[in-house]
């Protein structure tokens, strides 16, 4: 019995059942971030066949052989275990028949051996006895450069693994135990890697974890009648590190992975080849010096000395970092991957990709048109012009959940141009969270896209044959992620071609008669004259790159094409909301505000810059104080907001204030209990609020939905207001709310299913008589009510959500089981207050009114619901009734959510500046959802501008006709002619 023990890399790994290594498709599609510590269905499959399938077939003729994969992420000592018990299983057989087990170890392979020999004597013993050997080919004992070289991004299977992966794969690898435990000793300090250029430094204390292993394997004895070694030979192998000049150090006595003088212990019995370390096990020239070594000890195939043009080890300079000179298929990457020699290797060919800039309109554009798309952004801009192309084929796919938004994601709408070849339409590929894509993520999307276009339009021309002709087809393209501090033109260009290059390659390799189809042409599309030479800029400088230029035809002098404007690019677009990412440190946060001691993290990302910093751990414990405080009073004034202002925002973030214009937060669940939409500017000019002004739109950083969310689709609507009690205080306010919003959605033709001052049962009837598109609440509200205990052994239960009747609450968990959830709720519960006997109010959760809202709005949204508005601050009867009215009136005329809470928020401010009930409402959801598709209303998008030069006016009338000759918005020109004529100066 043989067990051959893969090296470093060797083996296949699948993630939920997916291979991920080394599998082309699977490292860009779940992706090698699958393969994260964190993820725990990630499991060891087979060896990788072209580096150790001819080895395994000639042992084969004379072994039973065991072909162990391990996992190579995970530390040599969690894997040691399950070696010895493979081991000791096939030694129990063996014995009995009196059959020698051993073991063939390729590189860090030999690590795993001889950690479990420390770790399990008993087996190491077992083999000897057994009559078996233990033959290492190249293990580097004493540690490999090659790892550091990777990190460093220096070694050809660095290049080619991010190519392959689309994404950052060095810093997922300097995190798995395994990768560093095959370093030198000298590189698992901290010191060594500051003498790198471009490295990805492991943290320190993995460095720390992977010493430990290292320790193992030093204190090892070599025995001498047990362990045998052969040695390969490579012209230069990394041996050391020039921190002079930042630098690797070669060495002409190595294998191509590591130094002999390192690698083999003293003692053992070496033998030489002149094969490269990838190469020992699938060189057959080796094998039957292999065999003899198992059976003997020994060999006389192979030579005891080092080859002699190995003899000298003096050498000059440094090793030169490598390239990769074309895109890799999976034998490239393997061999790569193990040191192995790439001369046998052919890349798949890759098809020439066209590049072009053009200055013009989208709706004259030559091919589909790609855009990208934010998760839990609103369909604006460049989407909504072609949407309106595709009569709405993006709208309804939007609606329905089922839109593109994390990366990876993509949808194609497509269909044949009229009196031509070619295919119109549009691609949209998922962008993540605003604020988080970079490059290497929007080259993976990218790439995903590119291939569902391919695989589609395959599928419209029908059955393909083995011999089926690749036919071309083109893409036109944004500047994707240029806007909301995500990554600059010259990043998107590259990130864009780079992305067609790894599809074409994915579709060569893996397709070739599946889907004959090549993408040969991107055009990149700016409506803009500045951000169209910018991106031409951009293409001169990219088509010199190493990596493209074989495989690029660049035309880098701009092309005009109808309906381009003229000038520079408005820096703020009406439809784009910038994001304010709040986040507590959880790790940090106690269960009170008291010991909630965690700094908070803000995030600022608007269309031009991205800014970052946090609230130290001393600030928060003086803002939580703060704000418990101000929650309580009923009457907050303006000095309180501005005061939280100064409190809850850092100093680097207050001169920003005035910049965010709309703004959607994005918040965690421990800082959506902050009541941000409160705050006010004491120092800007006009003393406007900030959330009157931008809205203050917000959602979840993570969220946790309901399986299968199915919603109503008739125009009805559950009013509830002031339930019947006799214990609590009446809300006289609440009654008059609900009677007002009844009115407005009765008037906007919405069924209403009134239950205002009502009891229990007749709520809960209602509640599950009908499915709902609307459910509007106003009454008394707790957050954690401890309800009194039934029997005195039986524990107190806590409740959240709206008191319905005495002891009775209606709570997110009876709303969760409405068959159809409804798509927006709006909360509008005050404190509870109790009579006492003397028939005064008892307050007894005056406090924590914005955490009730926070609390009962993620649960809401978890379950599905699209909008929740809840109120998370004392209000003002009146105000509360003008918030509500106004937000429906606008809301049920086809506005967006987002634009909806803007005018609610500023008609209540403008009505009543004497309190601040504008800033009281948390408004959770996407900006753009709207209620009524076929209702919709254009928002005016032309705004009076101030001219102030005629040369600004003329620029202005001509883009208008320019944009009229793209036939969209055809009947706004007129409006908005008069006003930029209006706007000329005298």
């Amino acid at each position: 019995v043989i067990f051959v023990i893969p090296g470093l890399f060797g083996t296949h790994l699948r993630a939920g059942g997916k291979r991920v290594w080394l599998d082309m498709a699977g490292l860009v599609e779940p992706g090698f971030s699958a393969l994260a510590l964190d993820k725990a269905d990630v499991k060891a499959d087979s060896l990788i066949a072209t580096i150790y399938e001819p080895l395994v077939t000639f042992l084969s003729d004379t072994h039973e052989v065991v072909s162990f994969a391990y996992d190579w992420r995970v530390s040599l000592q969690n894997e040691a275990k399950r070696l010895a018990d493979a081991i000791n299983e096939k030694l129990d057989t063996a014995e009995r028949n009196r059959q020698p087990v051993g073991v063939v170890a390729h590189g860090t392979g030999g690590l795993l051996a001889r950690v479990m020999a420390d770790r399990y004597p008993n087996v190491w013993s077992r083999i000897k006895s057994s009559g078996g050997r233990v033959l290492y080919l190249g293990a580097p004992f004493g540690g490999t450069f090659e790892v550091a070289r990777m990190l460093a991004g220096d070694s050809r299977f660095a290049q080619f693994v991010e190519l392959a992966a689309s994404a950052d794969v060095r810093a997922e690898l300097a995190t798995f135990p395994g990768v560093l435990e095959a370093l030198p000793p000298s590189m698992l300090k901290p010191d060594p890697w500051a003498a790198l250029r471009g490295v990805t430094a492991p943290e320190a204390s993995n460095l720390i974890a992977a010493s430990q292993t290292r320790a193992i394997l030093d204190r090892m004895v070599t025995d001498k009648d047990l362990e045998c070694y052969v040695a390969g030979f490579a012209p230069l192998t990394a041996a050391g590190i020039d921190s002079g000049v930042r630098e690797f150090v070669p060495s002409l006595q190595g294998d191509g992975l590591a130094p002999w003088r390192i690698s083999i212990p003293n003692g053992m019995p070496a033998f030489y080849t002149e094969t490269l370390h990838g190469d020992l096990a699938k060189d057959r020239a080796n094998f039957a010096a292999m065999l003899e070594i198992l059976r003997t000890g020994a060999t006389k195939l192979l030579g005891n000395q080092p080859p002699d043009n190995a003899q000298s080890a003096v050498v000059l300079g440094t090793l030169p970092p490598e390239t990769a000179d074309t895109f890799p298929d999976e034998r490239m990457l393997a061999a790569a991957a193990v040191a192995g020699s790439l001369a046998e290797q052919r890349g798949a060919p890759i098809t020439s990709v066209k590049a072009s800039v053009v200055h013009g309109n989208i709706v004259f554009a030559r091919h589909p048109v790609v855009v990208g798309h934010y998760m839990g952004d609103p369909l604006v801009g460049a989407e909504a012009v072609l949407d309106a192309k595709l009569n709405g084929q993006m709208t309804k796919r939007y609606s329905l959940g089922l839109y593109p938004g994390e990366i990876g994601t993509a949808s194609v709408f497509i269909e044949p141009l009229e009196g031509t070849s070619r295919m119109s339409g549009s691609i949209v590929v998922g962008l993540g969270r605003v604020g988080d894509l970079k490059a290497k993520t929007l080259e993976r999307t990218f790439a995903h896209g590119a291939l569902e276009y391919a695989l589609k339009l395959t599928e419209r021309a029908g059955a393909v044959t083995s011999d089926s002709v690749v036919t071309g087809a083109g893409l036109s393209v944004l500047l994707i992620g240029s806007m909301g501090g995500g990554v600059g033109p010259e990043e998107s260009v590259a990130a864009v071609l780079r992305g067609v290059i790894a599809a074409n390659a994915t579709l060569a390799q893996r397709a070739a008669s599946a889907v004959p189809v090549r993408i040969s042409e991107v055009e990149i599309v700016e409506l803009w004259e500045d951000r169209a030479i910018r991106a031409a800029r951009a293409l001169q400088k990219i088509a010199k790159a190493p990596d493209l230029q074989p495989m690029l035809e660049a035309t880098t002098t701009v092309q005009q094409r109808d309906g381009g404007l003229r000038g520079v690019a408005p820096e703020e677009s009406a439809d784009w909301w910038s994001r304010l990412r709040i986040t507590a440190k959880a790790d940090m946060l106690g269960s009170t505000a008291s010991e909630r001691t965690g700094s908070i993290r803000f995030d600022v990302i608007t269309n031009r810059a991205r800014t970052e910093v946090e609230l130290v751990p001393s600030e928060r414990v003086a803002l939580d104080r703060f704000v418990k405080k101000a929650a309580a009073s009923a009457m907050p004034d303006h000095q309180t907001a501005r005061t939280l202002f100064e409190m809850m925002v850092p100093n680097r973030l207050k001169e920003l204030a005035p910049d965010l214009g709309q703004t959607v937060m994005v918040l965690d669940k421990e800082a959506a209990q902050y009541p941000w939409e409160l705050l006010e500017n004491g120092f800007a000019p006009d003393r406007e609020p900030i959330s009157v002004r931008g809205g203050f739109i917000r959602q979840l950083e993570t969220q946790q939905f309901r399986e299968t969310v199915i919603q109503a689709q008739e125009p009805k609507a559950l009013v509830v207001g002031d339930p019947l009690t006799t214990k609590y205080v009446r809300l006289p306010g609440a009654r008059t709310e609900a009677t007002e919003v009844e009115r407005v959605l009765t008037q906007q033709k919405f069924e209403v299913v009134s239950e205002i001052s009502t009891d229990a049962v007749a709520i809960l009837n209602s509640l599950y008589a009908h499915p709902y598109r609307i459910l509007h609440l106003a009454g008394h509200g707790v957050h954690e009510y401890v309800l009194t205990a039934a029997k005195e052994c039986v524990p107190a239960e806590k409740v959240s959500g709206m008191l319905i009747g005495d002891g009775e609450f209606l709570t997110p968990a009876l709303i969760n089981q409405m068959r159809r959830v409804p798509e927006l709720v709006f909360i509008n519960c005050c404190h509870l207050g109790r009579m006492d006997n003397d028939g005064r109010t008892q307050s007894t959760a005056r406090d924590d009114r914005h955490a009730l809202a926070a609390n009962l709005a993620v649960q809401f949204i978890d379950m599905g619901v699209k909008a929740v508005i809840a109120a998370g601050w004392a209000v003002d009867d009146a105000a509360a009734k003008t918030f509500s009215a106004s937000f429906y009136q606008f809301f049920l005329s086809g506005e967006t959510f987002g634009r909806s809470v803007i005018m609610a928020r500023q008609a209540t401010f403008e009505q009543h500046p004497g309190v601040n009930t504008w800033g009281a409402y948390q408004c959770y959801g996407d900006p753009g959802f709207r209620l009524h598709l076929e209702r919709n209303v254009e928002s005016a998008d032309g705004q009076h501008v101030a001219f102030v030069t005629p040369e600004q006016v003329a620029v202005a009338v001509d883009n208008l006709a320019r944009e009229a000759s793209s036939g969209w918005k055809l009947d706004t020109i007129p409006a908005r002619l008069k006003m930029l004529l209006e706007g000329a100066p005298a």
